[in-house]
């Protein structure tokens, strides 16, 4: 998710000050290095058991777990074993439970259980306004009454969200998923809350308020803020941690063909909502979906922090 946003917010700066073609010059780069790049990325462990090479799964277990290659006195043996054992019994496991699709696996009850959690994940991610922000920034900015630049008020909102992103990483596996979902999906709310008031206030009052015109820039940074530490980005975390294994590459699929159709549909509709019902309202559903977020998060879904989805 950092390297999408990274690779968005260099998009926004190269075509703010560069030509289209320039855009699409710097941009036709970036994958020709990624692929380059996985060229050198080793298979993992459980790949190579899949195809019967179990020495080079051991010789990999050493370098993808422990990064080293050898199990040395200096090195944590203990942990090599730990990590040997669980390839291992992995490699068992999938002999005698080889993954085949079947309507039996799809239709089971913690298969559907697991896409309903994954689905209502989606949903309160994407219709909690998170693209609309991302896609109608200068629009809202402009709408709400502020007078900012549109290329700057877009960058400042990729720049905001490369930050939020990497304070998740650096938060998600230390206070957990629903933790960070439910204080991600409260503080959005408040700030679409508090968004949809501000334009309320400016549709209502012609002149507008020029005292106030840092109000829609501090309500969508904090909004785009918090929304980026949890509710958007876990969708992929989440999405492979509560689908069981036998179900989880068809529902997988499935799910992120619907967060791209969500997605689409969200920002499609937004403008003709924004001019049949105005904007406020817009923000005030975003806020009341995003505070269903909070609600799922703590009665519904459960902490997956160090699952094995490998195991599961």
């Amino acid at each position: 998710m950092i390297f999408v946003n990274v690779g968005v917010m260099l998009a926004y700066l190269t075509g703010t000050y560069m030509s289209y073609q320039t855009l699409a010059l710097v941009m036709m780069l970036l994958p020709i290095g990624v692929f380059v790049s996985f060229i050198f990325i080793p298979d993992t462990p459980m790949s190579l058991l899949e195809r019967n090479k179990s020495d080079d799964a051991i010789e990999s277990s050493l370098k993808f777990y422990l990064n080293t290659s050898d199990i040395s006195a200096g090195n944590d043996k203990e942990r090599f074993d730990s990590a040997l054992e669980f390839v291992r019994s992995w490699g068992e496991k999938q002999k005698n439970n080889p993954s085949q699709w079947s309507w039996k696996n799809m239709v089971a009850k913690d298969s559907l259980i697991g896409f309903g959690k994954a689905l209502a994940m989606i949903f309160f991610s994407i219709f909690s306004g998170s693209p609309v922000l991302q896609n109608y920034s200068s629009i809202v900015f402009k709408n709400s009454g502020s007078n900012m630049n549109p290329n700057t008020s877009a960058i400042i909102m990729i720049v905001i969200q490369v930050m939020a992103t990497i304070v998740a990483s650096a938060f998600v596996d230390n206070v957990g998923r629903r933790t960070l979902l439910i204080v991600s999906s409260i503080g959005t709310s408040i700030g679409l809350f508090a968004m949809g008031t501000y334009a309320f206030l400016t549709y209502s009052n012609p002149n507008g308020y020029p005292d106030l015109n840092w109000v829609p820039v501090v309500c969508i940074s904090f909004t785009v803020f918090l929304a980026y530490i949890g509710l958007l980005p876990l969708i992929f975390v989440v999405i492979m941690e509560v689908l069981p294994a036998k179900a989880r590459e068809s529902y997988a699929t499935l799910c992120l063909s619907l967060v791209s159709l969500f997605i689409f549909l969200v920002v499609k509709c937004y403008p003709v909502a924004a001019e049949r019902f105005q904007m406020h309202s817009c923000m005030w559903f975003f806020a009341v979906v995003a505070f269903a977020a909070s609600i799922f998060g703590c009665f519904v879904l459960e902490e997956t922090k160090g699952k094995n989805v490998n195991m599961s």
